[in-house]
């Protein structure tokens, strides 16, 4: 005859042995779907009239011929705008647009609301001037 203890803990490694197989089962469902999702985007098919040209390369940007450059901090203000020269060149493949941005302390979070930032190709940084009109 089984005694209850015996029977219980056969119930709750049995029961675990469930919950492991599930949550494998459920891991590997959710892989292959991932693996196949993958294979679906890097298989499609198109079709079209002309030739088609697919290309990658890579996308490396340099300031002031450097990888990585600090600018220095700004300070700017109403009765005082900022030109600042760098030069940016793209030394890889790929072609890109790029944008600026202006980001503050906690000191003066509205200034981002009555800034302007830019970037302006100008022929050398002599002719980078405040009020440049582009």
């Amino acid at each position: 005859m089984v005694s209850a203890t015996r029977f219980g803990r056969s119930w709750r490694l049995l029961r675990s042995l469930m919950l492991v197989t599930g949550i494998c089962g459920i891991a590997i469902v959710f892989g292959l779907s991932i693996a196949g999702e993958t294979y679906a985007q890097l298989s499609s098919k198109i079709s079209s009239k002309g030739p088609i040209t697919i290309q990658a390369g890579t996308l490396t940007l340099a300031i002031n011929d450097s990888s990585s450059v600090q600018l220095g901090d700004w300070q700017i203000g109403p009765s005082k705008p900022v030109a600042k020269a760098f030069k940016i060149t793209n030394t890889g493949h790929v072609d890109t647009t790029i944008n600026a941005q202006i980001q503050t302390g906690s000191k003066s979070p509205d200034l981002v609301n009555h800034a302007n930032a830019r970037i302006t190709s100008v022929a050398d940084a002599n002719a980078c001037k405040v009020g440049l009109v582009v």
